[in-house]
């Protein structure tokens, strides 16, 4: 995954970029869901986790409350792939908008 911690292979700091954000956002949604069978298809593929617990609960609270739960742990121990995290969790809430069953 490309690091948010702001150091290439050589240590050196790199500049925080949006682009820096967004690739390790995608790493997330991409290859690590995929490591975890979550997603096989890419990154608008469908999520099997995330349809799973939207179908079994009828709502986003999984991804709402992951969401929290990353903007708590990262105001309290600041490690900045939480918020990468967080970013991961609002796109999967944000793609699966519109087949919530509960409005």
């Amino acid at each position: 995954m490309t690091s948010i911690r702001n150091e290439n292979e050589q240590g050196n700091r790199e500049a925080p970029t949006y682009k820096r954000f967004c690739a390790s956002v995608e790493s997330l949604l991409g290859s690590t869901a995929k490591d975890k069978n979550y997603n096989t298809t890419g990154l608008d593929g469908q999520n099997h986790l995330y349809t799973f617990v939207q179908q079994t609960t009828g709502d986003h609270a999984h991804g709402i409350g992951e969401i929290i739960y990353k903007a708590v742990r990262y105001m309290a121990k600041r490690n900045p792939e939480d918020l990468l995290k967080i970013a991961a969790w609002a796109f999967l809430v944000w793609k699966h908008h519109d087949s919530s069953t509960s409005r």
